[in-house]
């Protein structure tokens, strides 16, 4: 009964689809995962952004104008008065849409 299940996981060890090969190869580059972390972090950000920002994209503070980094503003204020970290957050949308539609029509 052992050789019978010794053999059927040798044979099934054997099998090597080219999607398993492409997956093996791809776990042994380490910037390549790490760079896919990323890559889904930003799709994350691209598709929840709107809903963990604390101000709209276009919300005037005009108080804290020019401001630097604080608890308030993360990033700071730009000239307006706008939360930089807001449109950041807000802005990987329409910088990923871009980066992929060009990618598409590269591959194309």
């Amino acid at each position: 009964m052992k050789e019978k299940k010794k053999v059927q996981t040798e044979n099934q060890e054997r099998i090597k689809t080219p999607f398993s090969e492409m997956v093996r190869k791809f776990k042994k580059q380490k910037n390549a995962v790490v760079a896919l972390c990323f890559i889904i972090f930003l799709i994350f950000l691209a598709f929840f952004g709107s809903k963990i920002v604390p101000y709209g994209i276009n919300e005037y503070d005009y108080n804290a104008i020019l401001q630097g980094p604080s608890m308030k503003h993360l990033f700071g204020t730009d000239e307006f008065g706008r939360d930089l970290f807001s449109r950041i957050v807000c802005g990987t949308r329409i910088s990923l849409a871009v980066g992929f539609g060009a990618v598409t029509v590269g591959a194309v």
